[in-house]
Order: structure tokens, then sequence, then C-alpha cells
């Protein structure tokens, strides 16, 4: 199962905004998701997988010293370790160009 999210990573966005997509994806979601989130340890800052830091503070649930990868359910947004396996939300940028090779087909 994946899910098209566009991942928190402009920094001028502000919180109200930021909160709005969350509780949208919190919406689509029935699993637990792991949303490509993770730092290297408790003092290094959250980093996407694309390499740019967080700029959004999440409220955590379960943030300690080995819990250094996120998931979010329909529910709460949850720190867990990284070894554990969960779906996946992934971002893809949305185009017109998309939409046309969709209707072509």
């Amino acid at each position: 199962m994946v899910l098209l999210w566009r991942e928190m990573l402009i920094e001028d966005k502000d919180e109200q905004v930021m909160s709005s997509e969350m509780k949208f994806i919190q919406s689509l979601v029935s699993y637990f998701c792991w949303i490509g989130l993770s730092r290297k340890g408790i003092v290094i800052p959250w980093m996407w997988e694309e390499g740019s830091w967080m700029h959004y503070n999440l409220a955590l649930q379960g943030s300690n010293i080995n819990n250094n990868c996120v998931y979010i359910t329909a529910t709460k947004v949850v720190a867990i370790l990284c070894t554990k396996q969960f779906f996946f939300i992934c971002e893809k940028n949305y185009t017109n160009f998309d939409l046309k090779l969709s209707e072509d087909k």
C-alpha cells in the first residue's frame, strides 16, 4: 500500500497549514505507515529521506533515545525503532502531464 503525500519540506508553511495536511493524511491511513522521517540519534534533528531537515514541530509520541524513525496512524504520530517494518507513504509530484498519461491508457 502506497499513499501519495507531499512531504512537509517547505520552511515557510505555517503551522495551521501543516496541521491540515497531517489531518488529511491521517484520514487516509488505516495502517501504521512510515513517513520517511528519521534521525541518527536523539541529539540529531529529524531528517526527511531526501535529505532536508524537518522544519515543522510534530507532536511525537514515544520519542526516546532508541526511537529514531517516525510513523503515522489515523490518530497519532509516533517515533519508533527503525527496525520495525511498516507500510510507507511516499511523495509524488502531480502534474497535468501525469493526468494526461493516465487518460490516454
